[in-house]
């Protein structure tokens, strides 16, 4: 079996996987006052003091959020459970193609994200605010 093959057949079986998270969320009712798996504390982090990792292709650094992400969280609260549950499934989904791609694939797009970075970087600040008000007016279409 080709490592194409094997990439398809981890996004596969990860969908699937993806699939009954959605419909175990939705049975469970995804209750974050019972202390449920599927929590957004459990994604985000705790206002008060969860750790978030981020990753990059030297370095992996440890950010403690404060109570600065109140507004993310009170966003998330105020989503209905339905939402939670396919945002957390589109999450899986995208992490299932990423873990599906070859080392050299990955490094590939590792380089394109940085010269993209670098860009974005030189760009002066009334240039940025074009860019993200153009951003904001896009129709997204859904992968």
């Amino acid at each position: 079996m080709t490592e194409t093959h094997q990439g398809i057949l981890k996004l596969r079986v990860s969908s699937l996987i993806a699939l009954l998270f959605v419909a175990a969320a939705a049975s469970a009712g995804c209750s974050e006052k019972m202390g449920s798996a599927f929590a957004p504390s459990a994604v985000e982090g705790v206002v008060g003091g969860g750790q978030l990792q981020f990753h990059d292709a030297d370095t992996t650094s440890t950010a403690t959020q404060g109570i600065a992400s109140g507004g993310k969280k009170a966003r998330w609260d105020a989503l209905p459970e339905s939402e939670k549950a396919a945002r957390k499934a589109r999450m899986a989904q995208r992490k299932s193609r990423w873990d599906a791609l070859s080392e050299s694939e990955k490094a590939t797009k590792r380089a394109a994200r940085k010269q993209r970075k670098a860009r974005w970087d030189a760009l002066s600040e009334s240039e940025k605010a074009a860019k993200r008000a153009e951003r904001k007016t896009r129709v997204r279409i859904a992968k």
